[in-house]
C-alpha cells in the first residue's frame, strides 16, 4: 500500500503543478495530498474517505493529515482537477499493473478539447498545442514524461 500511495502522490503532485494549481499559503495540506488521500480511499478502502484518513494518520504517510471536515472542504475546492486527472490515471494504472521500474518518455496530457483551446485558461497560447503521431490526433495541453518498463 505504501508503494501505491507514493506512486499516486508523485504523479498527482506533478500533474497539479503542470495544471498550474496554486495552494493557499496558509493551508497546511497541499492539494496533491488531498487528491492522493482521495485516490487511496478509492483504491484501498472502497471509497470510504474516513478509513483512508485514519490509515494515513496511523502510518504517518504525510506530515499533516486534515480532519474529515477540512478534508471534504479541500476536496471540494480542488474538485475541478478530478475530471482532468481521471483519464490519465486510468491509463497509467493500466500500464503500472505489471511494472517494477520506469524511465522517462512523453505522454500527452490534454487540458481541454481542441475546439475550446482559444478559451482555455489553464494553458494559454500555441505553445500548448501538440500532435500525437501514433493516434494522428492534435491535443491542447502538456506532455507528461513517463514510460514504464515491464519486468
Amino acid at each position: 500500500m505504501n508503494w501505491t500511495v507514493l506512486v499516486a502522490y508523485c504523479i498527482v503532485d506533478d500533474l497539479v503543478k503542470v495544471l498550474g494549481h496554486r495552494d493557499d499559503p496558509q493551508s497546511k495540506t497541499p492539494a496533491s495530498v488531498v487528491l492522493t488521500i482521495w485516490i487511496l480511499a478509492a483504491l484501498e478502502h472502497g471509497g470510504r474517505q474516513n478509513k483512508a484518513l485514519q490509515r494515513c494518520q496511523e502510518l504517518g504517510l504525510f506530515s499533516f493529515v486534515p480532519s474529515r471536515s477540512r478534508f471534504n472542504r479541500r476536496l471540494h475546492a480542488v474538485s475541478y482537477l478530478i475530471p482532468l486527472l481521471l483519464p490519465l490515471f486510468k491509463t497509467l494504472w493500466q500500464r503500472l499493473g505489471d511494472i517494477e521500474h520506469s524511465i522517462l518518455d512523453t505522454l500527452p496530457l490534454p487540458v481541454c478539447e481542441n475546439i475550446r483551446a482559444p478559451r482555455c485558461r489553464l494553458a494559454k497560447g500555441l505553445c500548448y498545442r501538440g500532435y500525437t503521431a501514433s493516434k494522428r490526433l492534435y491535443f491542447h495541453g502538456r506532455l507528461l514524461s513517463y514510460t514504464p518498463l515491464p519486468r
